[in-house]
């Protein structure tokens, strides 16, 4: 089940896919090119940091070629809305 959606300025689609813990990565025409982690996704207006949420609890922020920057544990409180 997809949970959210988010369009980066380069136009590349991700899709948070809750039930399988990933984020999903697809480019204007359909094409999947990877998966990152899960729950929910935010990023900068510019696209160059997108941050991803995970059931560990835990935010992972990528960078705009997918590789992780930081991660973050978040306390009392799953972090399920960025």
């Amino acid at each position: 089940m997809s949970h959210c959606l988010w369009v980066l300025p380069d136009r590349r689609a991700l899709v948070a896919n809750r039930d399988n813990d990933r984020v999903q990565v697809f480019d204007e025409e359909g094409e999947w090119l990877g998966k990152c982690g899960p729950l929910d996704i935010w990023t900068t207006t510019d696209g160059s940091r997108i941050y991803v949420t995970e059931q560990a609890p835990r935010v992972i922020c990528f960078d705009a070629y997918d590789r992780v920057q930081r991660r973050a544990r978040t306390f009392g409180v799953y972090p399920h809305d960025v």
